[in-house]
């Protein structure tokens, strides 16, 4: 790969299309796209053969990259992300922070992040910021803080948000109704516990907010809420 960076005229370049698409073959997914960044002929295979499975990325598979690749791979590959996933404690190491700072300019096609038991970093916040088109986030489990929940304020476009199993912020109902009356003027609740929010949800003119109240059980627990917004 260093020849190839550092070559204006590769070898590559006389080889045929199907001795090239052999190469490819025998590359790891993470070799392929490291290759992708820096040769036109493996992007434009990248392209039209790989680019389809990097539409729901987990986070956990950075590993794979060496630091200092991050920021190229990040290039490569966050344009191609439509749901951005993590399900163990990874979101905090470099190669996270790394990669969620590289993909920040650059996530139009992200529409859900789906994260469960996660100490989520500052960099998905301010990734979620620039997300314009974020329909869907699940952070659950992620030991949230109030400034954490007030950030998500920024996101205008939410249909579905899951914040269930979050302690730290079950008894802010102050911080929960702040990020409801982003969307509309106001906001009742029918439950004497103090609630935390497990989904929103909207049904044409009208939202309804399952409730979880942790003093039963862990189970959901649906309390009547209706709003009309119309």
């Amino acid at each position: 790969m260093a020849y190839i960076k550092n070559k204006k005229h590769s070898n590559l370049l006389r080889l045929d299309d199907d001795a090239v698409l052999s190469v490819w073959h025998k590359l790891q997914p993470i070799d392929r796209v490291q290759l992708a960044s820096s040769c036109r002929r493996f992007r434009k295979i990248f392209e039209e053969r790989d680019a389809a499975q990097y539409a729901i990325f987990k986070m956990e598979t950075l590993w794979q990259v060496s630091v200092k690749d991050i920021d190229s791979y990040a290039r490569l590959v966050a344009p191609l992300i439509q749901e951005l996933r993590a399900y163990t404690p990874c979101v905090g190491n470099v190669r996270a922070k790394k990669f969620l700072k590289s993909m920040t300019g650059n996530c139009e096609p992200l529409r859900r992040v789906i994260f469960k038991g996660v100490r989520v970093a500052f960099q998905l916040f301010e990734l979620l910021a620039n997300a314009k088109y974020l329909t869907e986030l699940c952070l659950q489990n992620c030991r949230l803080l109030d400034k954490d929940v007030d950030m998500i304020t920024m996101l205008s476009n939410l249909m579905v948000l899951d914040l269930s199993k979050n302690n730290d912020i079950t008894a802010c109902a102050h911080s929960i109704c702040r990020i409801a009356r982003v969307w509309i003027p106001s906001i009742w609740c029918m439950s004497s516990n103090p609630p935390n929010i497990c989904a929103y949800s909207t049904y044409n003119s009208h939202i309804r907010i399952p409730i979880w109240c942790p003093y039963f059980s862990n189970s959901v627990v649906i309390v009547a809420i209706w709003i009309n917004c119309a």
